[in-house]
Order: structure tokens, then sequence, then C-alpha cells
């Protein structure tokens, strides 16, 4: 009998809970849920859902996501949350396209660097860099210049965190430990700082800070001011941690 009764009172307290995450349209039909709606691998309901994945908030209301477009093409769509209505943001297979027109582009290192993703918008994704073979490339989306490629910089050593400034028209980045700020319009860049090294870190952050409180794989250490006129940075200076050999202390099994 004991059975018996806590058994049902298990299944009594699981159709109150299940009831309690249906949703009014459901509720309102007053229909219990089944077993095998909860159970059964072919035809449970998937309360969770499924999240979205890789997407960037343009507003309040509306979010860019890429999808696969009927041609097999790739493409940016901007969808609004409340209605599910989307529409083309950005056809990615015509930005590869034009840059793959840049003189020693070509279309294999266009498309890889479109797929690798180093892509950073402006605050009105009306314009975007992209890190390509370390060199850095505005795309104007709208407004002047739109469907056009400017190459910003010509240099062998990396550009690391770029980013816009609030009004578009500058874009600041870390080289060699130095923090390089370069006009959009007439490609003129200077630098910041000039002392940067292995241990004299600006405007980027050390391990430590990445990992611990700004958020794992960020190392960008630059602020713009909201005017566009100013950049605060932090400098880090590493020199007192001493070298040392980390030694291999995990078991193989053989």
């Amino acid at each position: 009998m004991r059975s018996h009764w806590y058994a049902n009172t298990i299944m009594l307290g699981l159709f109150a809970l299940v009831g309690c995450l249906l949703p009014d349209s459901v509720s309102a039909q007053e229909r219990l849920l089944t077993i095998a709606e909860i159970y059964d691998p072919d035809q449970r309901v998937p309360f969770s859902g499924q999240p979205l994945r890789d997407i960037t908030w343009l507003s309040d209301t509306h979010y860019v996501v890429e999808e696969t477009n009927p041609a097999g093409g790739r493409q940016l769509r901007t969808v609004e949350a409340a209605t599910g209505v989307a529409e083309t943001f950005l056809d990615m297979t015509e930005l590869e396209r034009v840059l793959a027109e840049v003189p020693g582009m070509g279309r294999d290192t266009a498309r890889r660097a479109l797929r690798q993703g180093r892509m950073v918008w402006d605050a009105d994704h009306t314009a975007v860099v992209i890190d390509i073979a370390n060199d850095l490339y505005h795309f104007a989306r709208l407004g002047e210049g739109a469907g056009q490629i400017r190459r910003l910089t010509r240099n062998p050593a990396r550009e690391l965190m770029p980013s816009f400034s609030p009004d578009g028209r500058l874009v600041a980045f870390v080289r060699d430990h130095d923090l390089v700020v370069v006009e959009v319009d007439s490609r003129r860049e200077w630098a910041l700082t000039d002392d940067g090294n292995g241990d004299l870190l600006n405007g980027e952050l050390d391990w430590v800070y990445q990992e611990e409180i700004y958020g794992r794989g960020d190392f960008k250490g630059y602020w713009w001011s909201p005017d566009s006129s100013n950049i605060a940075y932090l400098q880090t200076d590493e020199s007192p941690v001493q070298e040392f050999t980390v030694v291999d202390h995990l078991p193989y099994r053989l």
C-alpha cells in the first residue's frame, strides 16, 4: 500500500511540475501530458527548446544569425525575436567575391578568412573590419563607400583586438604590445604607445586577467570614450614575473 501511495504521489507531483511549464494555449486545452511525451525518445516534447547559437543582437528586438540560403551560399539574416520574421542582412557570398578581387587576395583566401569569423562590427552594424593574413580590411555594408573594401594596414606584424570608435571613423588595435589607431578614410595610422614589449603590455591583457577577470579569450584591455576622442587602456608590467618550467604531471595510459 505504501509503495503505491508513494508512486502515485510522485506522478502527481510530476504532472503538476510539467503542467507549470506548459504554455497558456496548451493549458487552455486541458490536455494532460502522457508518459511517452515526457520520456519516449521519439515522442517526447522538447520543453527546453533548441537555443540559438552564434547570434549577435542588433537591438532589444532584432538579432543577426548566419544561415545557408537555398543555393548553398552563406548569408547573415536579421531576425525579429518576437515574430521570427527574417530579412537578409549581408550576403556572405557577395562579400567573399568582393574580397577575392582585392589584389593578391584570391577566392580561397577570402573564403577561409570569412569562415574563420575574424570580423568586428561598428556600433551601427553598417561596417565591419576583417582580419585577413595579419592585416585589417574595412567593408562598408551601408552608407558612403557601400560595397567597397579598404585595406587599413600593411604590416607583417599581427593586429590584435581591433575595435571601431563609437563614431565609426577610427579603428584601434594592438600591434607588438603597443596601442595603435588608424583612420578609416585616409588609412593614416599612429601609435598611442611606443614602449610595448614582451613584458610591458599596452591595451592587452595578460593570461590571468583574461582567464579569471575579463572572461576567457578576451584579451582586449582598452576602451573608447563615448565621443571617440580618447582611449583608456590598461598597462601591465610582467617583468617581475619569473619564468619557470611547467612539468607535465598528468599520467598517460598506454
